[in-house]
């Protein structure tokens, strides 16, 4: 296991690519899982709309690596004062993971701070991995050297499963709390649901809860009683 030096934002242990639904995404994931061993300095960016697995992605990569790694999400990070202090202090790692960086970025400060752990990481020889909402390319950077660097990097774009997909993943998570979803169930669920899979996966957990407390099958008519269609 990684040994992991940003204990304040503990790895998720569920978010693993087992349970991860690559989609059309699969040459990512690929690249991720491989990332470990590469020699010398990797960086890569991910980018895409919000919930479609990037933050999975991070934390599955991360427990894979062997080494000394760190995961920050930069969102959270927004209120501290010393950007560099919050960097730095993370140094030196084999695999640095930022998420949210488009909240980092058009920061004079916060540039600074990020221009340095990309050249620290490159000096360790150690890999980076950075996610956004947005392309690279739409991106504005106040620092352009920062702005060359990072856009340098291998970039992915993380695309939202389509039904099928999302059908699978639903499938396999209700199979491993020993239930199953038929797919006329599914059906009807992504016909008037939230197809937000973030929201499908609590829909999902909270379905499992009530049909395991109640002894049912997870049906049509229990999703209209747990989920008020």
């Amino acid at each position: 296991m990684p040994e992991q030096l940003s204990l304040r934002f503990p790895l998720r242990r569920e978010y693993s690519f087992a349970s991860f639904e690559p989609g059309s995404s699969a040459e990512a994931v690929q690249q991720l899982s491989t990332l470990a061993r590469a020699p010398g300095f990797v960086g890569l960016w991910l980018w895409g709309a919000g919930a479609v697995g990037k933050t999975h992605l991070l934390h599955a990569t991360c427990q894979l690596h062997a080494g000394r790694v760190g995961y920050l999400p930069l969102t959270d990070l927004l209120e501290d004062t010393d950007p560099q202090g919050v960097l730095t202090s993370q140094e030196p790692l084999d695999l640095l993971a930022l998420d949210d960086l488009d909240s980092w970025l058009d920061d004079l400060d916060r540039e600074r701070a990020l221009q340095g752990v990309y050249q620290a990481q490159v000096n360790h020889g150690g890999k980076l991995l950075v996610t956004s909402q947005q392309a690279p390319s739409a991106m504005r950077m106040q620092l352009p050297d920062l702005a060359s660097r990072l856009r340098a990097l291998s970039c992915y774009q993380v695309q939202p499963l389509g039904d099928v997909s999302k059908k699978r993943l639903l499938q396999d998570r209700a199979k491993e709390r020993g239930l199953i979803v038929a797919d006329n169930v599914l059906d009807f669920w992504l016909s008037r649901g939230d197809r937000n899979l973030s929201s499908l996966l609590d829909q999902l957990r909270l379905v499992c809860d009530v049909a395991l407390r109640q002894q049912r099958r997870i049906t049509v008519p229990l999703l209209k009683d747990v989920l008020q269609f």
